[in-house]
């Protein structure tokens, strides 16, 4: 506000009204330009977590792709040559027998560990080719895995399913199978840094669902884990599934819990923030 005559004090006081109130309007316009600042930075943001939200589940399901396209090329080429071979082998031992050699048994040892080898094939081909993971396979799937560890590593496995029947019909197959994965990133993070004895996997459904996965190994260093993919891939897929993920580790084992909502329109759906 500009006034012509500043003599008197009733004119000097208007004049300093006058240019404290554009200091305030100056003040807000500056404020607001800010706020509209931070609103266009966080818009940003928020575009660019989904985009990478977006291409790291892209990235998952090609590797998705891949790991059933190996699986089925060795259940195919792989686990029909070994097949032969075991049938080869138990014809070799027969002939040997017949023949009175005592080398038949050295084929029947061979033919046996064949046949060994083409079972635990087939388990590493249905874990890379789970398939769809219908209503009822996961727990089928979770226990089959649990069994070639302990076959493999010595190590006790448990499975604990806390669900109706029910409950079960209401996993879709991608959460089937990406509870799936979670699992299997989970047990191999365990042996891989724990060393553990015994791992126990437990599935609960009420309102919402929990998978956990709980060992009495060794722990490791969550903040600072060099080699965090099987975490990473853990997070992205329980980011997809509209989960929360809870990773505790350290003298007394490792645990890592999913919760995870049962509605299939969440499988999947777009979530802001760390879970």
């Amino acid at each position: 506000m500009v006034v012509t005559q500043t003599s008197s004090g009733e004119d000097r006081t208007f004049l300093l009204v006058g240019r404290d109130r554009e200091a305030e309007v100056a003040a807000e316009n500056r404020l607001n330009w800010l706020r509209q600042m931070i609103r266009e930075s966080q818009d940003q943001l928020r575009s660019e977590f989904l985009q990478r939200q977006q291409l790291e589940l892209a990235f998952l399901d090609i590797s998705e792709r891949e790991q059933a396209r190996i699986g089925q090329d060795l259940h195919d080429d792989v686990g029909q040559q070994l097949a032969g071979i075991a049938f080869l082998g138990r014809a070799l031992q027969k002939k040997l027998q017949n023949a009175g050699r005592e080398e038949a048994s050295d084929a029947e040892w061979i033919a046996q560990l064949l046949a060994e080898t083409l079972d635990s094939l087939r388990a590493i081909a249905r874990d890379l080719s789970p398939g769809g993971l219908e209503s009822g396979d996961l727990e089928k799937s979770l226990r089959s895995m649990c069994a070639r560890l302990e076959r493999l590593h010595g190590v006790s496995c448990q499975v604990f399913i806390d669900a109706t029947e029910s409950d079960i019909v209401r996993l879709t197959p991608k959460l089937s199978l990406n509870l799936f994965r979670i699992a299997q990133e989970a047990l191999n993070n365990s042996l891989r840094h724990g060393s553990p004895e015994v791992i126990t996997i437990k599935l609960r459904m009420r309102s919402t669902g929990l998978l956990s996965i709980r060992d009495n190994g060794g722990g490791f260093d969550v903040a600072n884990d060099s080699d965090g993919m099987g975490l990473r891939n853990i997070r992205i897929r329980v980011h997809g599934l509209g989960g929360r993920l809870r990773i505790r580790s350290g003298g007394a084992g490792t645990l890592i819990a999913v919760r995870f909502p049962l509605a299939p329109e969440n499988h999947f759906a777009s979530r802001h923030g760390d879970p």
